[in-house]
């Protein structure tokens, strides 16, 4: 018999160039790339060496059970694919460049200081690119960046809940005392406040205007009160870029007005009261990144250069050696220079230069708003990605492995050069121009 919905009068070879209309994700799948995206929280702080010797709580068991679904997820959609049912995937030159960053990620395990550690991270890297590829593809862009909206909005008002019931797990000092919201029992605060405002900006989904209110302002007060100086200035390149091109979004008015309170705020230099809150001096050092950086560099040259000493297990290991306060790399490229060495380090550099220069064209050729997101998004990932975050089990490294989809599929061409029948915000949902 025949797999469901494939047609035994068509020879193999036409059913497997079968058009397949574009799905609408299911429950489950929305529900899982919910998980997936958001980590998911432990909703408590870990000892980071933890990790390296083993030691598992029912935390840790659940984010296990949870990415162990992912890969069931992702197996169960290429046996599909394989039999005909679904429409097969098609890797373009980022998506496989992405590929050997995972595999050679996964191939430091044999090298690894802690090897179990390191295989499961390239296990959680492989089920975070191809889960996101496959949504992507058969859901659309814009599905996609639906879903990443949500999921950071959902991150956002746990945080601020939080604040009031669990302020131990959102709340740290700085290093001049004050109380900053960090997030990170739940996630980086930061980050998910600036994936959630560039969306909200962006999204094309009727928002009445208490819920838009609403978010708007619980997004700017997490982003403000987290004190990301990173965060800030991505937010402020964003807006930058909307007030100069002028991208077919509704909330354009808004970029206005926050230049507006900007410069309002500037001269009546309310600025001037943030080294209360954070050291100015600290934007020298990178809060104490660039010794960190130059120690992680030089062990690495020293001891495992061409293969590293396992992704994130290194880092993690050399980072609780240099200054456990700091703990890993707090840079994706060093975690990955690290953890796979030259080799990987050299394919790695090379995707995002691709995806930067994709960036770029799609930004200038492009105005409408699914492409303004996406073009925004990987701006703000160029931003944090010198500074902070991984490139696994996180909001950003999932947003990451989606934007590499995302800008892989989206068409850059100017809408004149393209066939009447393609141009408008549909042609961002397919493949390349």
């Amino acid at each position: 018999m025949p797999p469901t919905g494939q047609d035994s009068t068509l020879p193999s070879d036409s059913r497997k160039n079968r058009v397949f209309p574009q799905q609408r994700a299911g429950f489950f799948a929305g529900v899982l790339f919910l998980l997936l995206f958001s980590g998911p929280p432990k909703f408590r702080l870990r000892d980071p060496t933890a990790s390296l010797s083993g030691e598992l709580d029912f935390s840790i068991i659940v984010n296990i059970i949870v990415w162990l679904m992912g890969g069931l997820w992702v197996v169960c959609q290429l046996y599909r694919m394989h039999r005909g049912t679904r429409p097969r995937l098609r890797l373009r030159f980022p998506q496989k460049m992405a590929a050997l960053v995972i595999l050679l990620l996964g191939a430091s395990t044999f090298v690894s200081i802690a090897p179990a550690v390191t295989a499961f991270k390239a296990y959680q890297i492989l089920v975070a690119f191809l889960f996101s590829l496959i949504f992507a593809e058969w859901y659309g862009i814009e599905t996609c960046l639906n879903r990443l909206f949500l999921g950071s909005a959902l991150l956002c008002l746990a945080m601020a809940l939080s604040v009031v019931v669990a302020p131990d797990l959102v709340l740290f000092p700085t290093e001049t005392g004050a109380l900053r919201l960090r997030g990170l029992g739940i996630t980086e605060a930061a980050f998910a406040a600036t994936l959630a405002i560039v969306l909200l900006m962006t999204t094309r989904r009727k928002l009445s205007a208490p819920v838009f209110f609403f978010l708007g302002a619980c997004f700017c007060a997490i982003l403000l009160f987290s004190f990301g100086r990173i965060a800030w200035l991505a937010v402020g390149i964003v807006f930058a870029v909307a007030a100069v091109k002028r991208p077919n979004i509704k909330a354009l008015p808004w970029v206005y007005a926050f230049w507006g309170l900007a410069a309002v705020a500037l001269a009546a230099g309310l600025f001037s009261g943030l080294s209360e809150y954070r050291d100015p001096d600290t934007v020298y050092t990178l809060t104490g990144r660039v010794g960190l950086w130059a120690f992680l560099i030089s062990s690495t040259v020293t001891g495992s250069p061409w293969l590293g000493f396992g992704y994130l297990a290194g880092t993690r290991n050399l980072g609780m050696e240099y200054d456990p306060e700091l703990g890993s790399g707090h840079s994706i490229f060093l975690d990955v220079f690290v953890g796979g060495g030259l080799l990987s380090l050299i394919v790695f550099v090379v995707l995002v230069v691709v995806l930067t220069v994709r960036t770029v064209k799609l930004l200038r050729n492009r105005n409408d708003a699914v492409s303004f997101a996406v073009g925004s998004l990987f701006l703000v990932f160029l931003l944090f990605a010198f500074v902070g975050e991984d490139i696994d089990s996180s909001p950003f490294g999932f947003t990451f492995w989606a934007l590499v989809t995302m800008l892989s599929l989206i068409r850059i061409r100017p809408p004149e050069k393209l066939d009447p029948a393609f141009r408008g915000d549909s042609l961002v949902v397919t493949s390349t121009g």
